[in-house]
């Protein structure tokens, strides 16, 4: 039986990072991804992303320099000019950094 499924409450519990517990013995919060890239703006950044629904873009790598980031979405700044891209995080498989990352 799985016991991070209550049948009370009828939700998922996230499990705790091996030993990160606080005073009270309940479990820090994970850092979400809004959260890790809300910490590292300013830093270069390739993001994955998967459309599913879409024929012609199945799968895109968008790179840039974070330079704002909110609950849904992620705005990256193109290094090699002014251009911007707003990504909506709902598409977001994964994000590489190439230097020490904030959580």
């Amino acid at each position: 039986m799985n016991n991070n499924y209550d049948y009370n409450n009828q939700f998922y519990r996230v499990p705790p990072i091996s030993g990160d517990v606080n005073v009270n013995g309940i479990p820090t919060p994970v850092p979400y991804a809004e959260n890790v890239l809300k910490k590292n703006i300013g830093k270069y950044a390739t993001i994955y992303m998967s459309y599913s629904d879409s024929v012609n873009w199945k799968d895109k790598i968008f790179s840039g320099i974070i330079e704002d980031s909110g609950r849904d979405y992620v705005i990256l700044k193109d290094t090699n000019s002014e251009k911007r891209t707003v990504l909506w995080t709902l598409y977001l498989d994964y994000v590489e950094f190439n230097e020490a990352i904030n959580f």
